[in-house]
């Protein structure tokens, strides 16, 4: 979890059993040539709900909204993480093309990884849908 930027408007919420379940946020990010980007900063589910389809559920929904479906999406996280997010469409980011605006984060969190949990930060991005070739586009420019 990033706790930088954290803003409960953001915030996707899973109940069940009227308990708390898991959350995450999308926060959009600007770089250093104005082009945005979202980053996907906070994903959570607790333990006994992990294993569930809770994270994915969340996840997929937060990747669904109108100001993800169309452009890239970053994240941060630990390498051991890296197959559920490879799951839903992410990739390994080389070090050389991290964006400007996640600079800082990933740097600190480098270390923060290492010293928490002895593991290796990593970046990752979703490409955003090519127009194109996204097959609800081409619905929706057919009912237009």
């Amino acid at each position: 979890m990033n706790p930088l930027g954290l803003s409960i408007e953001r915030f996707l919420v899973a109940e069940g059993s009227g308990q708390l379940m898991g959350f995450g946020q999308l926060q959009q990010q600007p770089t250093a040539s104005d082009v945005q980007f979202m980053e996907l900063r906070t994903l959570i589910v607790r333990d006994k709900a992990r294993g569930q389809g809770v994270g994915t559920a969340i996840m997929k929904k937060l990747l669904a909204t109108p100001a993800a479906a169309h452009t890239d999406v970053y994240l941060t996280t630990i390498s051991r993480s890296m197959p559920f997010y490879q799951r839903a469409g992410f990739q390994e980011v080389d070090r050389q093309h991290i964006p400007r605006a996640l600079w800082f984060e990933a740097l600190a969190g480098t270390l923060a990884a290492f010293l928490a949990v002895q593991a290796r930060l990593v970046v990752m991005k979703r490409t955003a849908p090519d127009p194109k070739h996204d097959p609800s586009t081409r619905d929706e420019k057919r009912l237009l």
